[in-house]
């Protein structure tokens, strides 16, 4: 993907071919930092995609190695019975 960037007086343009993807508004002085947070936003979910693939990858990868030992098997009950004999 090209795109290309153009300034103007107060602003900050953005586009690829003819769609303007993004506008920004210029820093009022040198060194002023503008946040835009819903780009964080959308950069959160991917980063949140992405560490939740990786520890399923993990995950697997350690249950191929180590099988989890099935324990013996236990009776279910309600807690009632426990309450009963209280």
């Amino acid at each position: 993907m090209k795109a290309w960037v153009r300034q103007t007086e107060d602003r900050l343009v953005i586009a690829e071919q003819d769609q303007v993807i993004a506008v920004h508004e210029l820093a009022e002085r040198p060194y002023q930092r503008r946040v835009i947070h819903a780009h964080f936003q959308d950069l959160k979910a991917r980063r949140d995609r992405r560490l939740h693939q990786e520890a399923e990858e993990v995950f697997s990868r350690l249950l191929q190695e180590r099988p989890v030992l099935a324990g013996p098997e236990v009776e279910k009950r309600s807690l009632s019975v426990y309450e009963e004999l209280a």
